[in-house]
């Protein structure tokens, strides 16, 4: 598995990949680009770092997220 390190980390953090994207300034897809080929060490140092210093501020808020798509469903319903 190609930087196999950074997605244990992602993992461990409970982090996903677009939120790891966003910490970077990147989109998801270059991110997802960027992670198809092993990165130099130095790179996956940087990105491991990133992860840890943020997973302390990274609380994934199940309530709000079940909302977030319970609403979403009615307002893409009541649209069409």
């Amino acid at each position: 598995m190609k930087n196999k390190l950074i997605k244990d980390a992602l993992f461990k953090a409970n982090m996903k990949q677009w939120q790891l994207a966003e910490l970077m300034g990147i989109s998801e897809g270059h991110l997802s680009r960027k992670l198809r080929h092993e990165l130099p060490k130095e790179e996956q140092k940087q990105i491991i770092s990133l992860i840890k210093s943020s997973e302390k501020d990274t609380e994934f808020d199940f309530e709000n997220a079940i909302w977030f798509s319970r609403n979403r469903k009615r307002s893409t319903t009541e649209t069409r």
